[in-house]
């Protein structure tokens, strides 16, 4: 090899290439940390039987479906692409729950190079962002996010979010006719990301506190003109999330933690403290918090006002003293405010609710370690860099261990009804063991959930519906289900349940004022109580399967259908005459196909009554 030869330039060198090393780290990093969650399970118990598997609108990539997916509400959200997303899933790996938790670990590693690029932009400081991002990508509270299905929404909203404030910063450098082209896309994805989840609605408040805390130079009095359409975009979706979190359609908003935001403020103000405390020291995580309703100052009130207060001067300090670094905090606090209860939701606190968070916090975190460490052990760097390497090493060792329980429904809520015994994880053990056919061990669990704490006025629902269908005690369902429709008024379920409760314990007067007040709220009640029984009787209910029936030609009208329900009802409980008497209804009402009634084995008992012969004829014959 010549002498000028071996001065060449590599064609790949680190040197000129560490930025891209960086980011192949991060994403195969991520991956391998939860690749593991590959052989997870849906879980059926906990919102992915609504969102997923038992949901047809996602089968199938259709024109009816994506209709479905933008006209209707899903789990009390209106999240339209998150739904789509799960048709595309289904038409390439069908109902494979490894496909699906898939697309989730690319989604959370695209999220995290993405927060990496900004960063550089924004600070072009490569540890900075390499840390950073190795925190959001590997943090445990972020498994939440990632593993579960039913949070497709978060990562769909979290990588819309950050295309779109990307482009806003290209665009920003600018602010030429020329870079109308990326206005526009960060106008786009910023709807994108709205319609993935609501809680992108923070974008505009992130974008007016991006000029002002780094763009250089006096502003235009023009300035805020470009963020008049993300503010008009955010505040429609708002108000169609307010809609779809509404009582009426199964969402999250209920009234305030004991009827004041008063008490809701002092319950938040130790729940932020906690927050905190779990992104220091991520240990003792779990699917569901059950923090204690504060109704006055008391010392973790006071204690963990003191903290706030204190972070607050510092904020202040920091925003005097270097706005840049401060815009990451309005970032973190931007991110918080959506789940600060300022609209009161029914979970105070999830680990899923830091996702966005994070994005301050980390680099926060980051650069304040990097800060100390370089400035005490000064020289050489990179031993500050191998300090905040190991600092950061138990991350992904957690969040793989946290991912194991994330594994089946059994094991998400063994899990939590270990950390937190109280009604809501009982009764979700109870489920997941019900699932698996292991029906006793799991009314001995129903019993640990209603004889223990219900930590929320909604849960009397779940408790009323248990001692309803799973455990026959009525007047316990009766009572738990009056305590619900008390604080749920609008609930037309609510009415429902109770209504056949009453109709159980034979106060029919109630049971039915019940029911009318189900119809008043749910016009469609008959369907609904159609649809119940047919629950009903598939689970091997049949008394309150046939009491639904009823009620439903009570509210519906005579209906041959439900007519043949019941004749095959009173036949399973051995009561044919009364079986008898219901096919003959059905008959004379036009029932269509006729030859079931010879084939149908359940009618057996009828077919051997002597009265069966008259109606032969019509069957047409022997």
């Amino acid at each position: 090899m010549s002498k000028s030869s071996s001065k060449t330039t590599p064609v790949f060198s680190f040197a000129q290439n560490h930025r891209l090393l960086g980011a192949l780290f991060l994403f195969a990093a991520t991956v391998a940390v939860f690749c593991q969650s590959l052989n997870h399970t849906f879980l059926t118990t906990w919102d992915d039987n609504l969102y997923v598997t038992n949901n047809p609108d996602i089968i199938g990539l259709t024109f009816d479906h994506v209709k479905n997916a933008f006209t209707k509400f899903y789990v009390g959200n209106y999240a339209p692409l998150h739904i789509i997303s799960y048709m595309f899933d289904f038409s390439l790996w069908g109902m494979n729950p490894a496909g699906f938790v898939g697309v989730n670990i690319v989604l959370h590693a695209t999220n995290g190079l993405l927060y990496y690029r900004l960063i550089l932009k924004l600070t072009d400081n490569m540890r900075l962002a390499f840390f950073s991002a190795f925190i959001f990508l590997l943090h445990p509270v972020q498994v939440e996010s990632v593993v579960w299905i039913s949070q497709r929404k978060t990562l769909l909203a979290m990588l819309f979010f950050l295309i779109s404030l990307l482009s806003y910063i290209s665009w920003s450098e600018k602010r030429s006719r020329s870079g109308f082209a990326v206005y526009t896309i960060s106008i786009l994805t910023f709807i994108f990301a709205l319609l993935s989840k609501s809680v992108a609605v923070i974008l505009p408040f992130v974008l007016v506190f991006y000029d002002i805390c780094c763009v250089s130079g006096k502003r235009n009095s023009k300035w805020l003109l470009d963020k008049i359409p993300f503010f008009a975009v955010a505040a429609v979706i708002f108000l169609f999330a307010l809609k779809s979190q509404g009582q009426e359609q199964g969402g999250g908003i209920v009234p305030y933690l004991g009827g004041s935001p008063l008490t809701t403020f002092y319950t938040m103000l130790p729940v932020f403290v906690r927050y905190a405390e779990i992104l220091i020291w991520p240990i003792n995580l779990n699917i569901l918090y059950f923090p204690q309703m504060r109704t006055s100052v008391d010392g973790a009130v006071a204690l963990s006002g003191i903290l706030l207060l204190v972070a607050c001067i510092g904020l202040w300090r920091l925003y005097r003293k270097d706005t840049r670094l401060f815009f990451w905090a309005a970032v973190g606090i931007a991110g918080i405010l959506p789940v600060s209860q300022i609209i009161p939701l029914i979970t105070l606190m999830n680990d899923r609710y830091l996702y966005f968070p994070l994005l301050g916090c980390a680099l926060l975190f980051v650069r304040g370690a990097l800060f100390c460490l370089d400035k005490f052990v000064n020289r050489p760097v990179w031993i500050g860099t191998l300090l905040v390497s190991l600092l950061l090493l138990p991350l992904p060792v957690l969040s793989w261990q946290r991912s194991k329980v994330w594994h089946d429904p059994l094991t998400l809520w063994t899990d939590a009804s270990g950390k937190s015994p109280n009604f809501c994880t009982w009764a979700g053990l109870g489920n997941s063991l019900w699932e698996i056919g292991n029906e006793g061990e799991a009314r001995a669990i129903y019993r640990k959930a209603v004889s223990s704490e219900i930590t929320s006025e909604k849960n009397f629902f779940d408790a009323g519906v248990l001692f309803l269908e799973v455990l026959a005690d009525y007047p316990k369902a009766v009572k738990s289900l009056q305590r619900y429709v008390t604080n749920f008024p609008n609930d037309a379920a609510g009415y429902r349940f109770l209504g056949i409760a009453c109709l159980q314990t034979g106060n029919l007067q109630e049971g039915e004022a019940a029911l009318s007040r189900s119809l008043q709220l749910e016009p469609d009640n008959g369907r609904a109580l159609r649809n119940l029984g047919r629950n009903y009787e598939e689970g091997g209910v049949y008394p309150l399967a046939i009491t639904c029936y009823q009620q439903a030609m009570a509210f519906g009208g005579e209906d041959p259908e439900l007519h043949y329900y019941l004749a095959d009802l009173y036949a399973a409980i051995g009561q044919p005459e009364t079986g008898l008497a219901h096919l003959e209804k059905a008959l004379s009402l036009g029932l269509g196909d006729t030859q079931r009634i010879v084939r149908d084995p359940a009618l057996s008992s009828i077919r051997a009554l002597p009265g069966f012969q008259k109606i032969l004829p019509i069957l047409g014959g022997k």
